[in-house]
This record gives structure tokens, C-alpha cells and sequence, in this order.
């Protein structure tokens, strides 16, 4: 029988909890809310299949993983490793409160459903107190995130620094060598390039809809902040040798444009923008979503892998098909 017995109300979605016993299956409980009246909940970023790339530096394209059984609502439902991994880290770690993750809280087997729960997303992930993007349970070279989120971004904040804008004023204000710097740098990249996670066109609602954004490597919690801001630094005004860094740093520029009043809410029809709400004229918000048309189109033609996945839910792009 399936565990989606009570029908979505109109504009609904479905909050999962996890039973906290330590017991073999995983076991969750699914539950109907409206929109209007949803409790605190955290909306998950993953991958489907394998959550990294055995060689960052070859085409992967084999991502799938075996079959994991848990139960959810006392039925028996199958998820993917890199899932049943986050899913047990959330037990573990005693965060059992609601949860939104699309794999589970949408029945994938109701085309219907789909079709109208992928139209709510660009309103649940606002709605989320946090967005946890989870990286995998592989923790190397998280050391060197480390680094960036906290040695190197706070000197980035002194301004004597930044403004100099000279890699001597870094290794010299860090106390390390150059050779050091550029192993760091080295790590950073081999990081970002081995999460499959950076590759998917479909993180950038999950990442730009955020209130808050977090990433998980294990144990690791890393702020998205203090990532992206570093690393658009040293990739544009260093020019630290980052091939990753274009992943992030779109990211991070769709995030940007969508604070400082992106087209969320908005809806493009045909050549024609109707505005509701937002005190701009139809040239600003033109402007503002060539911008935003043109950040994706470049993020998606450069870094993201094509796959057989739900589109993104905003608004005007939904014609974007990558995952």
C-alpha cells in the first residue's frame, strides 16, 4: 500500500518528521499541511544519485547508487544511498524536526501531483527556516573549506587587505608561504569538483530561494556565505586558479540579484512583464531579468550535466530541464 493515502489539499504540501528510535529501517511519518498554516520547517538541497566523483578530473556520468528500504507512514518506500546517508545523519545527530525533501514528501508516481507541487516551490523554500545543502557523507578536503570560511574570510574583511588586492597581502597577513596558499586553493577546487551537488542546474532555486543557506559534508556544517563571498574574491580579483569556482560564484550572483529584487513573483508572458507589487518600472525589471536569464543560460551551458529531472519551478524559466 502506499504511504500516500490522504490527498494534498489545494496548494499543500506534505513535512516529514523521522522516528528518532535507532532501529533498522529508517522510519518517517508524512504530514498534509496548507501553505498558510506550516510549521518551522527545513528544506533539503541533494543529489538523487551518488553524492561525489571518484576522478573530479573525467566526465562521471555513472551517478547511481544502490536501493536503501525505510518505512514512511508504516509503509515500505525505497530510497537512494546518498538520501538514506542524510537521513540517518538527521537521526543521529537528533534533528527531528519537519523536513521538506521532494524525493519523499512528493509522490513521485502522481504525475498530477508532481506537476503541481513543482509549481510550489518557488514558494516552499522562502518558506523554509533553512536550506541544508547535503554534500555527502565524504569529508576530504573540508579542511580547506574550513580555511576559507573562516582564516581567509575574515582577512578578507580588513579592508587594508582586500583593498590591496595583491596575493602577498594574503599569505603575508595568514602567515604562510606561497606554496602553502596555492595548496589550500588546490583543495578548495578538488572539493567543489568531486560534490555532485555543484554540477546540478536545478540547485539554483534551492540555493537563491533560501533564507538561509547551509552545507553539510558529514559532520561539516559550512555557511554559504562566507564560502561564496571568498571565493568570488579570489577567483576574480586574485585570480586564484579555481575551475570550480564558476559553479559557486554563479550561484552566488543569482542569489545577489534575486536580494536586490530578482523576478521572483513575477511572471513572464510572451514578451510582456506584469509587475505585482514591486515599485519598479518596466525597464528595471527588464534589465533585471536579462541579467537573471543571462547568469543562467551561462550556468547552464557551462557546468551543469543534462538529466531526466523535474524543471525548475520559477516562474518564466521553467523550460530549464537540468538536474
Amino acid at each position: 500500500m502506499s504511504p500516500y493515502e490522504k490527498l494534498l489539499p489545494a496548494g499543500g504540501i506534505r513535512l516529514l518528521t523521522i522516528n528518532p528510535e535507532d532501529k533498522y529501517p529508517l522510519s518517517l511519518n508524512l504530514q498534509n499541511f496548507p501553505l498558510d498554516k506550516l510549521p518551522e520547517f527545513q528544506a533539503l538541497s541533494y543529489t538523487w544519485g551518488k553524492a561525489t566523483c571518484e576522478d573530479p578530473d573525467t566526465e562521471d556520468r555513472n551517478d547511481q547508487s544502490s536501493d536503501h528500504d525505510i518505512t514512511v507512514n508504516g509503509r515500505s518506500f525505497k530510497v537512494k544511498e546518498n538520501l538514506h546517508d542524510v537521513l540517518q545523519h538527521f537521526r543521529q545527530k537528533n534533528e527531528t524536526g519537519y523536513l521538506w525533501i521532494d524525493m519523499i514528501c512528493i509522490n513521485q508516481k502522481d504525475d498530477l501531483e508532481k506537476a503541481a507541487q513543482i509549481m510550489l516551490m518557488h514558494k516552499i523554500y522562502p518558506m523554509a527556516q533553512k536550506v541544508i545543502v547535503w554534500l555527502g557523507k565524504d569529508t576530504s578536503d573540508v579542511d580547506a573549506m574550513l580555511w576559507v570560511e573562516s582564516s581567509f574570510y575574515k582577512i578578507l574583511m580588513d579592508a587594508s587587505v582586500a583593498n590591496g588586492g595583491r596575493t602577498e597581502y594574503f599569505t603575508q597577513g595568514l602567515g604562510m608561504s606561497h606554496e602553502t596558499w596555492e595548496n589550500k586553493w588546490q583543495s578548495v577546487d578538488r572539493f567543489i569538483r568531486r560534490r555532485r551537488w555543484f554540477r546540478r542546474t536545478w540547485v539554483v532555486q534551492e540555493c537563491t530561494l533560501g533564507k538561509e543557506v547551509v552545507m553539510k559534508a558529514g559532520d561539516v556544517t559550512l555557511c554559504w556565505r562566507k564560502l561564496a563571498i571568498p571565493l568570488l574574491w579570489a577567483n576574480c580579483k586574485l585570480r586564484v586558479n579555481l575551475s570550480s569556482a564558476f559553479n559557486v560564484v554563479h550561484l552566488e550572483q543569482i542569489r545577489k540579484l534575486h536580494d536586490d529584487g530578482g523576478p521572483m513573483g513575477h511572471e513572464l508572458v510572451g514578451h510582456k512583464i506584469a509587475c505585482s507589487g514591486v515599485k519598479a518600472s518596466p525597464q528595471q525589471f527588464t534589465l533585471t531579468w536579462t541579467m537573471w536569464s543571462t547568469t543562467l543560460d551561462t550556468f547552464a551551458r557551462q557546468i551543469c550535466a543534462t538529466r531526466s529531472t523535474p524543471p525548475l519551478a520559477w516562474p518564466g524559466i521553467s523550460s530549464l530541464n537540468t538536474r
